[in-house]
């Protein structure tokens, strides 16, 4: 059975079509049928697996099988085979014109048809090798970095690639059929005519070099290799320009490199084949092993060890041998020291070599002292807690530590690099984007200034799946990059466990400040009512007095509450509000006018708190002595700071204090005056017209202000 392939059967009697379509499938072929020209063009851009057209010439009205066969091949590359009852010469050197697949003769047969097709298919194969041959053989023509020419045996040119415009300068049409003889240098044009009549006995050329002229007047040297086949050279060269300038320049320097020889710092011992010492330069003569005179003349096995000779021998008769250097070490003991020499034998010429010996001891200490220090420090970073990674300039992954392992669970072959590392442990991209730009920001500015990077703290996804908190940082020397993570998963979740619960305090410690607001609110509230029901004045005097002291502490209460905070608060938002309140508490058995001059500072709560018991013991000494004999008093309430001090000032308009009241016999006076003691301050009373009482005491912002550290 034949290949799976679709076949497009073009064919205007039906019952034919029908026939024909039988036997195709059962010879193992898909068919795809068109009764016109048109609907077999239109079939063939709608069925792109369609491997093979047969094709009818007469197909009935509209387009024939000719017409219909040039449309379908001038858009597609298909084998296409008439298929027609015509036999007469003219319509088939037609059909030649149009396609060279065959042409079948109907009812001749299965067998020439299935023949006919395989054919066809074999020849569109054939030719579907042969263009891409060729394609191949152009792209290769077209892009080789040699100079690839075919010419004729009279030496002109006959295609060439765009590499001689490059190296020649001339437009390759300008030199197609040109002469090369008339671009060779002059010099050269003998052992061209001489290569050319060689090839033109078929000898193929291996190597030959040269003079080509530019465009530009200059020569190019050109190394040629050519091959004869028939009447056609095939040649492929090389420009070779620099290459000889380089040797040219070889051969001049060569010279001045012997004697820049000279100037070494190491022992330098001139030598012949046999290894005989011919001459020798030392610095310091101390560097010998033995005086001049013990080994001028003498050869190598004469005056060194017989392990150290048989090496010194080796290598010279290698130099000698390949024209290439020969080196090796060895050790001596000298002053009761060893010490580890090179030895680096180079031919200076056919019969001399020039030995160059350097003391290589101090090389091998600190080579051996790095090579303990490198293990030692992969010692340390393997047992480090942290993970530790190095990358190079292009951001290779080049070391990690087993902690980085153990921390994310990727290894080498996980993370080649640094984008991948990205890619793994920040699987969002947006999440990625903003950590990669974090760390080339970072980078950039570590790079810049020599320095390490701010420590950046950030969630990683490991191998696993689950995450981690670490703190990377980021030091570089240019040539390599170190980064170290820092597992801070507990502290942060302790971090979080800490915000939890100092949350949760501030809840608790809100809502027991409310309750207590509220008890001595109820407090106060309780005894307000008693002291407006009891006759005894002395009684309710006292009752209002201890009120007045609650409410004191109240107010100061409510204002922090306000502002959110425990430590402070402005005094102008706290002494006026706690004043009325408190005169309040006297309203319905002793109004009294209040006039305020508070300034605007803040003060601790340790000293508020002081203060408004001591502005309720003021406020109830004069309900209790101004004016007993009626009238409305008026009260002054003056706070102030100056400097370092703060000055409270009250004064009333009564009768003023009788003499036989002092801070020893009233209680209310006992209590000022401690309070006043507490917050270190001074009491002054004066008891002419009316009462007039001066606290001072310290600032407590100021103090606070000169213990500060400078910062």
């Amino acid at each position: 059975m034949a290949d799976q392939r679709t076949i497009l059967l073009v064919e205007d009697e039906a019952i034919i079509a029908l026939t024909e379509q039988a036997i195709l499938r059962r010879a193992g072929y898909a068919v795809i049928t068109a009764g016109t020209g048109e609907a077999a063009v239109e079939a063939v851009d709608e069925h792109p697996e369609i491997d093979l057209v047969l094709m009818d010439i007469n197909l009935g009205p509209g387009i024939d099988g000719t017409e219909a066969a040039q449309r379908i091949l001038a858009g597609h590359d298909l084998p296409l085979v008439f298929l027609s009852s015509h036999t007469e010469p003219a319509v088939v050197r037609r059909t030649e014109g149009i396609t060279s697949y065959g042409y079948i003769v109907k009812n001749t047969g299965e067998t020439v048809l299935f023949a006919s097709i395989r054919m066809a298919f074999r020849l569109y194969e054939a030719r579907q090798r042969e263009r891409e041959a060729a394609e191949e053989l152009e792209r290769y023509f077209s892009n080789s970095l040699d100079l690839l020419c075919i010419s004729s045996m009279d030496g002109r040119f006959v295609r060439l690639n765009p590499q001689w415009e490059r190296v020649l300068g001339y437009p390759v049409d300008e030199l197609l059929g040109r002469r090369f003889l008339d671009f060779v240098h002059p010099d050269d044009l003998q052992p061209t005519i001489a290569a050319i009549a060689r090839l033109r006995s078929h000898q193929e050329i291996e190597s030959f070099e040269n003079r080509y002229r530019h465009r530009d007047g200059s020569y190019r040297w050109i190394e040629w290799r050519s091959r004869p086949i028939d009447s056609t050279i095939y040649a492929a060269a090389r420009d070779v320009t620099e290459r000889r300038k380089s040797e040219d320049e070889l051969r001049r320097l060569e010279g001045r490199h012997r004697a820049l020889l000279g100037a070494f710092p190491d022992l330098l011992f001139l030598l012949d084949r046999q290894g005989t010492f011919l001459d020798y330069y030392a610095k310091d003569p101390a560097q010998l092993y033995v005086p001049p005179q013990e080994f001028l003349g003498r050869r190598i096995p004469e005056i060194l060890r017989a392990e150290h000779a048989a090496k010194a021998m080796s290598a010279l008769a290698e130099v000698f041998a390949t024209g290439e250097s020969r080196s090796y070490s060895y050790t001596l003991d000298l002053n009761g020291s060893t010490f580890v020499f090179e030895d680096r034998i180079v031919r200076c010429s056919d019969e001399e070599a020039l030995s160059i010996i350097r003391d290589t001891t101090e090389w091998h200490r600190t080579t051996r002292a790095l090579r303990e220090s490198d293990e030692r420090l992969r010692l340390i970073t393997e047992v480090s807690p942290v993970g530790i990674v190095i990358s190079d300039g292009r951001e290779r992954m080049i070391y990690h530590n087993r902690r980085f392992v153990d921390l994310f669970g990727y290894t080498g072959e996980d993370v080649p690099d640094v984008e991948r590392w990205f890619e793994l442990a920040y699987p969002e991209p947006q999440e990625r984007e903003r950590i990669r730009a974090v760390w080339t920001n970072a980078v950039e500015h570590a790079r810049a200034h020599g320095n390490e990077i701010v420590p950046v703290e950030t969630s990683v996804t490991c191998r696993d799946g689950t995450f981690r908190e670490v703190e990377f940082r980021f030091k570089t020397t240019g040539e390599y990059n170190v980064v170290v993570f820092t597992d801070i998963t507990a502290r942060k979740r302790a971090e979080r466990r800490v915000e939890a619960l100092l949350r949760e305090k501030g809840l608790l410690l809100r809502e027991s400040r409310h309750r207590v607001r509220n008890n001595m609110g109820l407090i106060r509230s309780l005894l307000s009512l008693h002291a407006g029901n009891v006759d005894n004045f002395a009684c309710m005097d006292a009752l209002r007095r201890v009120a007045g002291s609650v409410q004191s502490m109240v107010t100061l209460d409510e204002q922090l509450h306000e502002i959110d905070q425990y430590a402070e608060l402005s005094i102008r938002e706290y002494l006026p509000p706690l004043i009325r309140q408190i005169v309040e508490l006297y309203a319905d058995t002793r109004p009294v006018e209040a006039v305020m001059e508070i300034e605007d500072f803040v003060l601790p709560t340790q000293v508020l708190s002081p203060v408004g018991i001591i502005v309720n013991e003021l406020i109830t000494n004069t309900m209790k002595h101004a004016r007993p004999e009626g009238g409305v008093p008026t009260i002054r309430v003056a706070v102030g700071r100056e400097d370092e001090t703060v000055r409270l000032i009250y004064s009333d308009d009564g009768v003023g204090m009788p003499e036989t009241v002092d801070r020893n016999g009233s209680l209310g006076l006992v209590i000022i005056g401690s309070l006043v003691e507490q917050i270190g301050g001074e009491l002054v009373v004066e008891r002419e017209n009316g009462a007039r009482f001066t606290i001072t005491f310290p600032d407590p912002g100021s103090r606070l202000d000169a213990a500060a550290p400078d910062t």
